[in-house]
């Protein structure tokens, strides 16, 4: 009989630990929708921009090892320019041109029809950038902001007293800043959101906390408010996030919310603000117990809905409205979940109002995604094989590329 047992547990081992460890994963019996195509001739490991019915994404051909600023067709997925570029990364797209930033931090603008490259944007370090009413706005270090036009002529330059910024986030007529001074130990910590004139980049108001307590997240924003993570570990060491509403005029405090625990991106959904947040460790019935989403009034920050979703999505997600899509990964049989390194991926689209999933892909056996790009009515994501040496197992050819799917 012991001897019976042993076989079967050792049965079990040898086909992972995986299987078993993922048993928690919620049965899904919904639409699963086939691509509308794929592009397996480029191996993309970073997440791709979509602009004006073209894909961009940094790709590798498979004849080679260097990556590319690469585009394609939105609505078949051909490949129609390679440009003689390795950027580091992606920072924006307009109908004229894609900047990209060099791996020395400097940003370049590229032609959008071709590929050639165009000029140097600003000499960097860049951090981050978006595009708002066809004007480029970019994000260095020391605190810089820029303005360009659709031709990346600048039109005007200023700075924050921050050491870093997070990406600007545009709305109603003014650019939203988020900075970040740290300098040592001994002394507070900076933490600012500055209002900026969108046209002219004078400054409108600052909202700022000094301390050691106090740290800012994610920020979006509508025409009369400005909704930023706070995380606040005043009361204990872990914290709690708390998502305070900004009058958009004047920089006042509307309102304030604490959250369960750590949060995601605050997001706009109708008339409400959307907030992800996840259960304290003693709420918890199981490791695959999922995140809870509330629906807030905007003006008073009113609980309006309520719905918990059967599952923790993995980290790349992209939340439109009311549907969050996300690159979910599922750990494959010849690893343990925590390796966490033998992705079975697929890509879904949840409805945050019930916590259901709307729609989901086919399973991408051993491929990698990278976090979705959403827009023009589609859903892009890149892939790369996994591969694993010991024991040997490698995702086929087939699963690397770019994907689409229509967004509903």
């Amino acid at each position: 009989m012991l001897k019976k047992i042993g076989l079967v547990l050792g049965g079990l081992f040898a086909s992972g630990c995986a299987s078993l460890m993922n048993s928690g994963r919620p049965k899904y019996r919904g639409p699963v929708v086939p691509p509308v195509w794929h592009n397996a001739d480029v191996r993309v490991s970073d997440a791709p921009l979509i602009s004006g019915g073209t894909v961009y994404a940094i790709a590798r051909s498979w004849n080679e090892e260097r990556p590319r600023l690469c585009a394609f067709d939105l609505k078949a997925g051909k490949q129609l320019w390679a440009a003689d570029f390795s950027p580091d990364r992606l920072l924006a797209a307009t109908e004229n041109w894609i900047l990209a930033r060099d791996r020395a931090g400097g940003a370049w603008a590229y032609d959008s029809k071709t590929g050639q490259k165009s000029s140097l944007v600003v000499a960097g370090p860049v951090e981050s950038a978006i595009v708002a009413n066809h004007v480029l706005y970019v994000a260095g270090q020391r605190g810089e902001i820029r303005a360009l036009d659709e031709s990346a002529h600048p039109l005007w330059k200023t700075s924050v007293p921050a050491q870093t910024l997070a990406a600007p986030v545009f709305a109603g007529g003014s650019l939203y800043i988020r900075g970040f001074t740290h300098v040592d130990l001994l002394t507070k910590d900076l933490n600012g959101v500055y209002a900026l004139d969108a046209t002219t980049g004078a400054l409108r108001w600052k909202f700022e906390v000094q301390d050691h307590f106090h740290s800012f997240g994610d920020m979006t924003a509508d025409a009369d408010h400005v909704f930023i993570w706070e995380h606040d570990t005043s009361q204990s060491t872990f914290g709690n996030g708390v998502l305070i509403a900004l009058d958009a005029a004047g920089g006042k405090q509307k309102w304030s919310q604490t959250a369960l625990m750590y949060t995601d991106s605050p997001a706009l959904a109708g008339d409400d603000v959307v907030v992800m947040c996840d259960y304290p460790p003693d709420k918890n019935t199981a490791d695959d117990a999922g995140y809870m989403y509330r629906g807030l009034k905007r003006a008073t920050g009113e609980k309006v809905w309520e719905a918990k979703t059967s599952w923790k999505y993995n980290a790349p997600r992209f939340q439109q409205g009311d549907l969050l899509y996300v690159a979910d990964v599922k750990v494959h049989e010849v690893l343990t979940e925590n390796n966490n390194n033998s992705p079975d991926s697929w890509v879904a689209a949840v409805d945050l109002r019930t916590g259901k999933e709307f729609w989901r892909s086919e399973v991408i056996e051993l491929g990698a995604l990278t976090p979705p790009a959403v827009g023009e009515g589609m859903v892009v994501v890149g892939s790369t094989p996994f591969t694993w040496t010991s024991p040997a197992r490698a995702g086929k050819r087939e699963v690397s590329g770019l994907w689409a799917w229509r967004a509903r």
